[in-house]
């Protein structure tokens, strides 16, 4: 869990130290896909201080930004923040936030073995 104060979500506001850890130990630029709000959206870690200390923050990529600026009606509100299940492609999990309109359970019985 964490509680959405910003543009960028902190390391230091998670609850989850391991998540928190991983955030730390990102390079600057790497890109990390994250269900916040339930919600899978894909982060990037932001560029470290012109002193060099590391930026632990994520912001989110481009089209996953208008996700992260609704969340953002919620400020001070707690939300939850994990990684994906590791059964999941991080791409496909980001692309079936997209593609709603093949989630059917005809669809889901059809293509489960896949």
């Amino acid at each position: 869990m964490t509680t959405i104060d910003g543009d960028a979500l902190w390391a230091k506001h998670l609850d989850d130290e391991v998540l928190a850890a991983a955030i730390r130990g990102m390079r600057e630029g790497e890109a990390l896909t994250l269900l916040v709000a339930e919600r899978p959206i894909r982060f990037v870690k932001m560029r470290n201080g012109r002193d060099g200390r590391p930026t632990n923050a994520l912001e989110p990529l481009g089209q996953d930004k208008p996700l992260w600026d609704a969340l953002q009606r919620r400020r001070g509100e707690p939300v939850s923040v994990a990684l994906p299940p590791r059964t999941t492609d991080p791409y496909l999990l980001h692309l079936d936030a997209h593609l709603r309109e093949w989630a059917s359970a005809e669809d889901e019985a059809a293509f489960d073995e896949l």
